[in-house]
């Protein structure tokens, strides 16, 4: 069970700062942050790893191989859900894949590497490193991959943590203090004050460099700042008996009060975008994001987490998009603190084609057609009082006027079918369609295509200087009655000519023989 409750907290800031609860986990020894948002436990009262996951507590325990855990203490994760668990009964470390394999990794009771006397708290580093407080042996062991131990000053270690200085920090509670050991140069430090805490049994360190020590002998948890100054955290009566600390990535503190068998979070404050993706794509997190998708494309579904598991998000799911700019915001709601805005501008392109794919009359393709040509000039016959004109668009996008059943009056017909783009910018296709008269014949036209005469675009066909009823650019390719008959009467004459020419070469050649 989650109680979220408001502790006043006094630090050197003053702030008064709000904590989640986690009850029912028993006798929690230590406790820290999982992937995914997942609180991860230790258990003395059952001697068992326990996972806060979905509001309920999972209880996990060693194979039968390992045997059972005795007062485990110390607990870490790392990023990608690896756990060890410091086994203090059994003088042992184990480890538990991501897959829930358990293995041990120590060597047992005893004093050299890897050999251990009621070892406590744990920790990781950034390269995943391991590092041990060996209690009884009075030192500290680390693993990456093999043992190695640290010796010196400490009685009694009962903590580890490591700051941004690759400072390992020792709760060295026999000595009162903090001990502080540089890994680079191996130099040691303390800190120590003796007005706030006495035997330190955790320690943990913020992002800032914010050190936190808890001490069950004066039910308390304080603060040092990276600047030397002191302050109290949280004191009786919220806890009794904290006996260790951590901080995850996002600088959240968990304290476990092993007497009041439950585990204190503060609120997390984290506002930030982890990621986000449309549709496949991945984009960068930015406070300002930009991203074109094609014409066609109507919607996308946006997927964005928050950088921290305990954060809420608004504005994910499926998106509809309007040709042009679409203004989409998405608001990380931290626990505590106020929301973050990000603005996503996603530009659906508008499409911007306005011709035509395909044009047909009556189910019949023009002849000659082509997208970019916008002027057609054709002939029908009488019979043909209207006709259905079909202009199909190359883009979906585009909007076609002028289709449909189109009358038809004798003579010349201008007909206009408009295309208009998506982005409103139109063209007109103009078909000349004259109708014939009864006494024309009627055009060919063969199989597939009606048969036309395309003309140039931007001429006109209008005049009839000949007065033969038809436009002129069309008289010029469709001879008249009166040509055809005018072309006959000169074959017919220049024929008889020269029928006449070859008579009257005989009738001189007979008359020349018999003279």
């Amino acid at each position: 069970m989650i109680q979220i409750v408001f502790l006043s907290a006094l630090c050197e800031t003053s702030n008064l700062i709000s904590w989640i609860q986690y009850q029912d986990a028993g006798s929690v020894a230590a406790a820290c942050f999982g992937p995914g948002g997942i609180v991860v436990a230790i258990d003395q009262e059952s001697n068992s790893l326990k996972l806060y996951r979905d509001g309920n507590w999972e209880i996990h325990t060693p194979p039968s191989s390992l045997g059972v855990m005795k007062q485990p203490t110390g607990v870490a994760v790392t990023t990608d859900g690896i756990i060890y668990i410091s086994d203090t009964g059994n003088d042992r470390i184990l480890q538990v894949s991501n897959a829930g394999k358990w293995k041990l990794i120590s060597s047992g009771s005893g004093t050299g590497a890897g050999f251990f006397n009621k070892p406590r708290g744990i920790t990781l580093d950034d390269t995943g490193t391991l590092y041990v407080a060996d209690y009884k042996n009075n030192r500290i062991q680390y693993y990456d991959g093999k043992w190695h131990t640290i010796s010196g000053s400490l009685s009694g270690p009962l903590d580890v943590a490591i700051d941004n200085n690759k400072n390992l920090l020792v709760a060295d509670f026999n000595n009162d203090r903090i001990a502080v050991i540089n890994l680079l140069s191996s130099l040691w430090s303390e800190y120590r004050n003796i007005n706030y805490f006495s035997r330190p049994t955790g320690v943990a360190c913020s992002l800032n460099g914010t050190v936190f020590i808890s001490s069950i002998t004066n039910s308390v948890v304080v603060s040092r700042s990276i600047n030397g100054s002191w302050g109290i955290l949280l004191k009786e009566p919220e806890i009794t008996s904290p006996c260790a600390l951590s901080v995850d990535e996002y600088d959240n503190i968990y304290i476990s009060d092993i007497s009041k068998k439950k585990i204190i979070r503060s609120k997390c404050s984290n506002s930030l975008l982890g990621l986000i993706k449309i549709d496949d794509d991945n984009i960068e997190p930015k406070k300002q994001m930009q991203y074109t998708v094609d014409s066609d494309v109507q919607s996308v579904k946006i997927g964005a987490l928050a950088d921290s598991p305990y954060s809420k998000i608004s504005g994910n799911g499926n998106v509809d998009l309007l040709p042009g700019e679409n203004i989409i915001t998405l608001t990380i709601i931290p626990e505590t603190g106020a929301p973050n805005n990000y603005i996503l501008n996603i530009t659906r392109q508008v499409e911007v084609d306005m011709s035509l794919a395909n044009l047909t009359v009556d189910g019949k393709i023009i002849e000659g057609f082509n997208p970019a040509r916008s002027e057609y000039a054709m002939l029908v016959p009488f019979e043909n009082n209207n006709i259905m004109i079909n202009a199909v668009p190359i883009s979906t996008l585009t909007q076609v006027e002028g289709n449909g059943d189109i009358a038809l009056a004798e003579g010349q017909n201008i007909v206009k079918i408009k295309v208009v783009a998506q982005d409103g910018t139109s063209q007109d296709y103009t078909l000349n369609i004259t109708r014939l008269d009864e006494t024309m014949a009627s055009p060919s036209s063969t199989t597939d295509n009606l048969n036309i005469n395309t003309i140039k675009p931007q001429e006109t066909i209008s005049s009839d200087i000949n007065g033969d009823g038809l436009p002129d650019a069309i008289s010029q390719i469709i001879p008249s009655e009166k040509e055809k008959n005018i072309g006959l009467t000169i074959v017919i004459i220049i024929i008889s000519i020269i029928i006449l020419a070859i008579f009257g070469g005989i009738i001189f050649l007979l008359i020349k023989r018999y003279n």
